[in-house]
């Protein structure tokens, strides 16, 4: 669901914008109002990252994790800019009843990946069997994540970390 929702909400969202489109002389708040509402509801970009990461973090082994995630992470920091710098040239090409539409097939198009090549994994029983509210509170898994930032590093990598973490924070949509 973390992954079908945005989709969903994103596909109807657009096609809400091509109908804005073609009533060009609504109120600025209607398109405002109905380009926001969908995505919203269905969790937008943030629901489909948390389901990303989850995935991901879901099917790889333990060695592999990381270097999977900041992968994953670092499409999402590079496309969201190259999106917004190639959306203009697109617009002045095909117009906007041509993006809005490549959009929308383009979502339908990762929707039907989604339901033919991911699957879901099949959880070990030791996991399966945990209460949902166990380990989510619990002060060793805080501990061991400040542990992680602050640890000894060579040379200025120690510094490094905690200023990332900040840059990273300031830089979230």
């Amino acid at each position: 669901p973390l992954l079908y929702l945005p989709l969903c909400g994103q596909i109807l969202s657009d096609l809400l914008c091509i109908v804005n489109v073609y009533f060009w002389s609504w109120s600025p708040v209607i398109a405002a109002l109905s380009e926001s509402i969908l995505p919203s509801l269905t969790g937008g970009r943030a629901c489909f990252l948390i389901g990303v990461n989850s995935y991901v973090s879901d099917i790889t082994t333990d060695s592999s994790r990381t270097i999977r995630l900041g992968v994953c992470t670092a499409i999402y920091f590079l496309g969201t800019p190259l999106g917004a710098f190639i959306y203009g040239l697109v617009v002045h090409t095909i117009g906007f009843y041509g993006v809005f539409s490549a959009c929308v097939v383009l979502n339908l198009v990762a929707l039907v990946y989604l339901y033919l090549f991911v699957s879901e994994n099949k959880c070990d029983a030791e996991i399966c069997e945990l209460n949902t509210w166990e380990g989510l509170l619990d002060v060793r898994n805080i501990v061991q994540s400040f542990k992680t930032i602050i640890r000894p590093r060579k040379g200025w990598r120690r510094g490094a970390t905690p200023i990332i973490i900040s840059i990273t924070a300031l830089l979230q949509p």
